[in-house]
């Protein structure tokens, strides 16, 4: 059984300055904190089977979230004429991004037949062999960023004719280490892939094996080989322009129809850069172990690579319940051989959506509004 833990406290402080009647200015700094936690009441090994029966501890948990974070925002509007600029900027410090994922916490086992076919064995599910897979993992599986978000804009309300109001403007918004580039420099796939470049050999072919790769699959060497283009950089062209109207169709307020068009940037979801950050500590949290037999009796389950660690007991001939559980094997500094190597695109950039939309609204009597509104989103 899981259970979660989540706690979150916000709060913000306001002041707000009428210079002059045309002239206002609201200041607001706000601070939020936000910890989750899930994990289960008892870590038991994770047992799967070929039809997709699974028990045992969720091999997502443990896992936990932390966030604290420091927001500074002003925002200062101008009446003048026709025209109501607004302006401002915005600030976000987080010394506290972080947490942990540690998948597979407990050893797995996974079966060869399913739970009805074992159970008719003469030893059961201790038939030597039935375990014809196992994985641990171990090492340490934090992360931790301290990004900076900083963003400006500008726009302005014109009223071209009593009945039509325009809108325009734009924002710019800049993240600062949100990759986590300093931690992605030490992450070992990054180190291993830098050394390889240095060589000039290329890591993968260059050309399609159709033994090796999947139909239509064309290896590319724009990330990895000999011509290793390195980390992302932090994104600094987030310009976001926003048009938009509204209209008074009847000229009493009654009936109105109104659209826009925006271009909006988001940040990285931080599962990207996580796995690449966790592979920059000092000991690489990774699969220590995995082996793998087909069954009971397999003649090839043999040598030091089938052994389940901390016996001397090949996977062929392991009995599930009486043999010793296997022992993880403690992590170390690199990457273990076998391992996945976590990298971001060298050209990564952050996510954006265009919306467009388009909206009517109806006011039968004063006390009632239609409104219909389209929008689009397009990624």
């Amino acid at each position: 059984t899981n259970f979660t833990i989540n706690d979150l406290i916000l709060t913000n402080l306001t002041f707000s300055s009428l210079f002059t009647p045309n002239l206002v200015n609201n200041f607001t700094v706000g601070f939020q904190y936000w910890n989750n936690y899930i994990a289960a009441t008892v870590l038991a090994p994770t047992i799967t089977f070929p039809d997709g029966t699974q028990f045992g501890t969720n091999v997502n948990v443990p896992q936990k979230s932390s966030q604290h974070k420091f927001q500074f925002r002003d925002d200062l509007s101008y009446t003048r004429g026709k025209h109501t600029v607004r302006g401002g900027f915005d600030f976000v410090y987080e010394p506290q991004l972080g947490g942990f994922f540690e998948n597979n916490p407990v050893p797995e086992y996974d079966f060869y037949a399913n739970p009805a076919d074992l159970a008719a064995l003469p030893q059961g599910f201790s038939t030597p062999g039935t375990v014809q897979a196992m994985t641990g993992t171990s090492g340490d599986p934090s992360f931790l960023l301290s990004p900076k978000m900083l963003g400006f804009y500008v726009e302005d309300d014109f009223r071209m004719t009593p009945r039509l109001l325009i809108n325009l403007g734009v924002r710019y918004d800049r993240d600062i280490d949100t990759y986590g580039l300093g931690k992605q420099k030490i992450s070992r796939t990054h180190q291993e892939l830098v050394a390889a470049a240095a060589t000039g050999v290329p890591t993968v072919p260059t050309t399609v094996n159709p033994v090796t790769y999947l139909s239509g699959y064309t290896p590319s060497l724009s990330n990895i080989g000999g011509i290793f283009k390195g980390l992302p950089n932090n994104d600094n062209k987030d310009i976001s322009p926003r048009i938009g109207f509204s209209y008074d169709l009847l000229g009493n307020g009654r009936v109105v129809l109104h659209g826009g068009y925006g271009l909006y940037f988001g940040q990285t979801f931080e599962n990207i850069p996580l796995f690449m950050i966790q592979q920059a500590n000092n000991t690489v949290f990774a699969n220590t172990f995995s082996i793998a037999c087909n069954g009971p009796n397999d003649p090839k389950c043999v040598g030091p690579d089938v052994i389940v660690p901390g016996t001397d007991i090949t996977l062929t001939n392991y009995r599930y319940g009486i043999d010793p559980a296997p022992a993880i094997p403690p992590a170390g500094y690199d990457l273990a051989p076998g391992s996945t190597g976590r990298i971001m695109d060298p050209s990564y950039r952050n996510p954006y959506t265009q919306q467009i939309n388009l909206g009517f609204q109806y006011a039968p009597d004063n006390f009632s509004v239609i409104e219909v509104d389209y929008v689009q989103d397009r990624k």
